[in-house]
């Protein structure tokens, strides 16, 4: 199994990898930065452990003889398509962590680093280009690259992906940063936004940065306003 590919694909030994992993960096939070007052505390709460939790009795059920339906089957593999990404993500911030050693990093089933030890990962110094085309009804394609690049660029060195606000308003207008009061995260560009069709001739305006594996935030975007079709 490469390091690129050192997630396994069965179910068991994927859960047991998670189980490692908990069992590892829920005793020591504090420690690697998830305290409960950090960004990175608050997403594990709010974002990551909920589908885990999810994931763990879909696994039990599925795991047990006298449950193990094809709809069990079918409920597991939902929920790790959920929480899969979450824990790359997850993986990927503690080896971003200057507080997680490869030894730790080891001990809780993550390869170590290639190289540079405990050095992390900056935050982006620069915001993200945008494009943007309308792809259907209600549809609205965003393509994010590093500065000069083009829409096949890859995003900027070093970092996990872009933070998107948002907010749909009936008028064309001038739009301040924080009227924007929706987000979205995405690794790989493009970002598609998907609205309803009551939604149509009104606008949307978003704006990006770029975010590294510690949750650290580079500068904002311009703000862009489409028109939903």
């Amino acid at each position: 199994m490469t390091r690129e590919d050192w997630v396994p694909k069965s179910q068991t030994k994927f859960y047991a990898l998670t189980e490692k992993t908990f069992a590892g960096l829920l005793p020591n939070k504090e420690k690697y930065g998830f305290g409960s007052a950090t960004d990175n505390g608050k997403w594990l709460v709010d974002d990551v452990m909920p589908p885990y939790a999810d994931l763990t009795e879909s696994f039990r059920v599925w795991k047990d003889k006298d449950t193990r339906t094809n709809l069990a089957r079918i409920n597991l593999v939902k929920d790790r398509e959920v929480f899969e990404p979450l824990y790359r993500r997850l993986a990927r911030i503690l080896k971003e962590s200057i507080s997680v050693s490869d030894s730790q990093l080891e001990a809780m089933g993550i390869p170590p680093r290639r190289s540079g030890g405990n050095t992390p990962t900056p935050k982006a110094d620069e915001e993200p280009e945008l494009e943007w085309e309308i792809i259907g009804k209600g549809r609205v394609r965003v393509y994010f690259f590093r500065k000069g690049g083009n829409r096949r660029s890859a995003k900027l060195k070093g970092q996990h992906g872009v933070e998107f606000w948002w907010v749909i308003l009936p008028e064309h207008r001038a739009v301040f940063i924080d009227e924007l009061t929706h987000s979205e995260f995405d690794t790989r560009s493009p970002y598609t936004f998907e609205f309803s069709d009551r939604l149509s001739g009104q606008y949307l305006y978003f704006a990006a940065r770029w975010e590294n594996t510690r949750s650290e935030k580079g500068p904002w975007s311009e703000i862009v306003a489409v028109m939903i079709p």
